[in-house]
């Protein structure tokens, strides 16, 4: 295991119980033979599913998915629905690989000497982690081109599964496993210490764990210890027709906060800072730079985001991303937008301004803006925008104009000028002065003597106590919409209103009631 980590950079770790069964099942539940037909039958949403042409003509499909320190991400409704065996036999599999990339943290933490005890474990359980399944396929003859250039991974580590090559078996479009003397060799490529390119015997079955860059560039370790070799490996898928290769990884990230360990002095840099670099390097579109973001030698690091990008595709959440059609001709790659379908742009719309945390977007897209530039930031909100009906990381003011505008209630009162904004707050304190007058109104009709026996009049006091209760919920209920737009000027009117409403009607009248939003 020493050799492995420190000279080697990857091991294999084999399942014994299946090994030695006798009648072995399909390699890890079935899950990428599942995933191969899934992929096949193409019932998965388009956008759900990346492609991607490698530079020898490969093309790549990629289903992603990640987990966020303890967080597992679970894979969307759509492939649940259309998918579920592979769906089942997913959970297994990321289950199964989550359990091996904790073991083998525990296992760096007794081997490598660090600044803590427990410092690859820590980073594994706070650092956020993709999760990829591949089906590589070949749609053309091959080029001289390897499928995936020589290179080592940025991450802590990555643990990842045999790769499986399948065939069609019937008209219907199943697949059957190649075994065997039909099973192509391995297309997997090692670099030794010394510089030998070797193909590994990898069993069926197995998983693959192999040190990244960031196992000793981003976590402190004692001076003059050995630290672990970051593998350098390849990837050429082979020429087999009608061959599709299945794969899954998960690829450990280090910790947002982790520092570069090999930075010259005043050049400190944590990861999440490596990352936005790494971005912005691609926006501008300079793929060289943004894949040696953070000082990594140009052309040997990879980290599954821009510097991973090939030159018809950008890096959009967590994922190179395929620039649509017709837009590359209208934008260029710098001008592209990663957006939400509400419009907010990622990352800037996403980055928690006390931490500089970069959110997650499973719903972004690419999308080339139009005339005028994104930032309008000459009128009192972004109207180039979506607008949005709610602020999802914390209170926000209307100082901030390059953001979208608000929705006020309804899709068609967008509060897109400062007049409409004050009116607006003038309405929401006649929403919450309106909340205790029903209040006081309901109750003052309630206290009217009628005659029980004429049936009109009781009829009629029914109906209205009814009609007032109904409108009072009513705008309580449109209140609480307005104060979880998280728009601080809204939310102090509604607390401004329903307070004024309380001075006016209720103070002399009811009991102290907390629950002054609905005063029921």
């Amino acid at each position: 295991m020493h050799d492995a980590i420190f000279r080697t950079g990857m091991f294999v770790v084999v399942d014994e119980t299946e090994a030695s069964a006798s009648a072995p099942s399909q390699p890890f539940g079935g899950a990428l033979h599942a995933w191969a037909e899934c992929e096949q039958s193409a019932k998965l949403p388009r956008d759900l599913v990346h492609e991607t042409q490698m530079d020898d003509g490969t093309k790549r499909i990629t289903l992603a998915t990640a987990t966020n320190a303890t967080i597992v991400y679970p894979l969307e409704g759509s492939v649940v629905h259309e998918c579920p065996a592979f769906a089942s036999a997913a959970v297994e599999l990321r289950a199964r690989v989550a359990a091996t990339g904790a073991a083998y943290a525990a296992v760096l933490d007794q081997l490598v000497s660090t600044g803590r005890p427990s410092e690859y474990t820590d980073a594994v359980m706070r650092g956020e982690s993709l999760e990829h399944f591949h089906v590589f396929r070949r749609e053309h003859a091959p080029t001289a081109a390897e499928t995936l250039r020589l290179h080592s991974d940025v991450g802590l580590f990555i643990v990842m599964t045999a790769a499986e090559y399948f065939e069609k078996a019937s008209a219907e479009g199943r697949l059957q496993r190649l075994e065997g003397d039909t099973k192509p060799a391995t297309g997997f490529l090692l670099e030794l210490a010394d510089g030998e390119l070797v193909r590994p015997i990898i069993p069926d079955n197995s998983l693959l764990v192999m040190n990244g860059e960031g196992s000793s560039r981003w976590i402190s370790g004692a001076a003059g210890a050995p630290r672990p070799r970051a593998a350098s490996h390849e990837v050429h898928v082979p020429d087999v027709p009608g061959a599709t290769r299945a794969w899954f990884g998960r690829m450990y990230f280090p910790p947002r906060d982790a520092l570069l360990q090999d930075a010259g002095e005043g050049q400190a840099m944590t990861f999440n800072e490596y990352r936005e670099q790494t971005y912005r390097a691609s926006q501008a579109g300079d793929n060289s730079q943004a894949s040696t973001a953070g000082c990594a030698p140009s052309g040997r690091h990879l980290l599954q985001d821009s510097g991973s990008c090939s030159s018809d595709e950008v890096y959009c959440w967590m994922q190179c991303m395929k620039i649509p059609d017709g837009q590359s001709a209208s934008c260029g790659k710098a001008d592209l937008l990663c957006v939400d379908p509400t419009g907010r742009l990622w990352p800037e719309a996403f980055t928690n301004p006390s931490t500089g945390d970069v959110d997650h977007c499973f719903d972004c897209t690419v999308v080339c803006p139009s005339a005028p530039p994104p930032y309008n930031t000459g009128g009192f909100c972004n109207t180039n925008l979506q607008p949005t009906t709610m602020w999802m990381t914390s209170f926000q003011t209307s100082s901030k104009h390059a953001s979208p505008c608000v929705i006020y209630l309804f899709p068609t009162w967008v509060l897109n000028s400062g007049g409409k904004f004050a009116i607006a707050c003038i309405g929401t304190v006649f929403l919450g002065v309106a909340v205790s007058a029903l209040a006081f109104g309901r109750a003052h009709v309630m206290s009217i003597q009628i005659n029980p026996k004429v049936q009109v009049q009781r009829a009629a006091k029914l109906v209205a106590v009814v009609a007032m209760f109904f409108t009072q919920i009513m705008f309580a209920y449109a209140l609480m919409l307005v104060a979880m737009s998280f728009q601080v000027e809204l939310f102090l009117m509604v607390v401004v209103g329903l307070a004024l409403g309380h001075a006016i009607f209720s103070i002399n009248v009811f009991k102290e009631n907390v629950d002054a939003c609905c005063e029921c």
